[in-house]
């Protein structure tokens, strides 16, 4: 019908004028309330994200603010829901500049 062909133009029109950068900022401020603790310092915010879930646990002795965040997964703490005797490969990837402080970072994963 020609009245939603309208509509539908008008629509397009106006959503043309929509950034990337603008979407990209609309969901970064809606998403951060999942894992923003403190919005003064990322590196605090992490480490109570962290201290949230169970099985997490945090390496007090390689924490160095700006330096280094080391923390343990429930897939190497909880051996009731993990069976280490029976993980046959662990991944260990890493990647460099994905987030603002330029911080590398590294993952380790196992599986059975």
């Amino acid at each position: 019908m020609e009245w939603e062909r309208d509509a539908l133009s008008d629509f397009r029109t106006d959503l043309h004028t929509i950034a990337r950068q603008q979407v990209y900022n609309v969901w970064g401020s809606i998403t951060r309330m999942e894992w923003e603790r403190d919005a003064l310092n990322d590196f605090r915010s992490a480490q109570l994200l962290i201290g949230e879930h169970h099985g997490y646990r945090l390496i007090e002795e390689l924490q160095e603010p700006g330096v280094a965040l080391a923390f343990v997964t429930p897939c190497f703490s909880d051996s009731t829901k993990f069976k280490r005797e029976k993980m046959t490969e662990v991944f260990i990837d890493s990647t460099f500049g994905t987030n603002k402080h330029g911080y590398e970072l590294f993952l380790s994963r196992a599986t059975p």
